[in-house]
Order: structure tokens, then sequence, then C-alpha cells
């Protein structure tokens, strides 16, 4: 049963994590195979490691579609600490911009897409499911799946260690790679 419909035991087991603790967390892919997150990962590799010229070609991330590239200290989640020392880039279900993306990167997009919409689908249906609901009481509210995201994000090295610090939020000369925050919704 690789990603069809969930065992009763299955069923079960999610049930009850997620009456006990509110969450779950899937030790596989969930759907998605290893190897395509190998080549999501190679892929975003090559994308980070392009020259800063050649990603400034990129479509840029806007908040009114939350897709494209976002540069190296271009967002602060807190903004006490500066701007955040990340480099991202954001993928919809829907009018992606891959234009001046490297190759293996358009390639890999639109499966790994195609994947992910899949696992939200088998998760939603073994949900709905384990909660004794209709099979597609949740995944009929994901056709268009118009509230998610997939985010690559780049972290470079830390060169200098004096830059980085977590013990004082008003210290703006002690930065950190990710501002503490909570995510919209």
């Amino acid at each position: 049963n690789r990603y069809g419909r969930p065992s009763a035991s299955t069923l079960k087991e999610l049930d009850a994590a997620c009456r006990a603790h509110g969450f779950v967390m899937l030790k596989t892919g969930g759907g998605i195979e290893e190897a395509l997150i190998e080549e999501a990962f190679l892929a975003s590799k090559e994308l980070f490691a392009m020259s800063d010229i050649e990603k400034s070609k990129m479509a840029q991330i806007s908040p009114e579609t939350n897709r494209g590239y976002s540069a190296m200290n271009a967002e602060s989640l807190n903004h006490k600490r500066g701007f955040d020392m990340k480099e991202a880039f954001n993928l919809r279900f829907s009018k992606n911009d891959l234009r001046g993306t490297p190759t293996s990167f358009q390639i890999m997009t639109p499966k790994l897409l195609d994947a992910a919409r899949n696992a939200c689908k088998l998760y939603a249906t073994a949900c709905a499911l384990a909660l004794g609901l209709e099979e597609d009481h949740f995944a009929k509210h994901f056709r268009k799946m118009d509230s998610s995201t997939i985010r690559f994000l780049h972290y470079p090295p830390v060169s200098d260690e004096s830059l980085v610090g977590y013990d004082d939020e008003n210290d703006q000369t002690k930065r950190i790679r990710l501002g503490e925050h909570t995510d919209f919704g």
C-alpha cells in the first residue's frame, strides 16, 4: 500500500497522534519519492550558486504573488534584529515564472509540484478517514492549492561568528539567519 488508501492501523495511529499532540510529523516524504527530493535539493543548490547578477534577472518575490526569488538580506521577520541572513525562491501551484532559473530547476519544478499536490491530497484523505468523515472531506478544498507555497531556502556560511548571536534581540550587531516569528494564517 505504497501511497494508496492508508491502512486501518495507519489511520488509527494518525488519529491518536493528532488527538494527543495536535500535530504529526511524517517520517517519509509523505508520498514524495526520495529521488525527487534529492533532485530538488540539487536544483536549488544550483540556483543559489548563481551569481547575484544572474539571480537579479529571475522573477523577484512580491507580497502580491509570493512567488519568485528573494535576495540575501531582503527580508526581516524580526525587525529588531535587522535583515535575515538568507535567500529564498518561492513556488506556488500556478503561474510560476521560472525565467532565468537553471534548467535543472525548471525540469524539477512541475514534478515536485505534482508530487506535493498528491501528497497533500493523500494526507487530507487520511485525516478525513481517521476522523470517520467522507474520503474527500478535506481534499476537496485543495483543488486549487492557492494558499500553499514551496519555499527553497539558502543560508550561507557565516565567516565571522562574532556577528551571530541569540541572547539579545535588541542588539542589531548580532544577527541570526532567520528572525523569531510566527507564520501567517
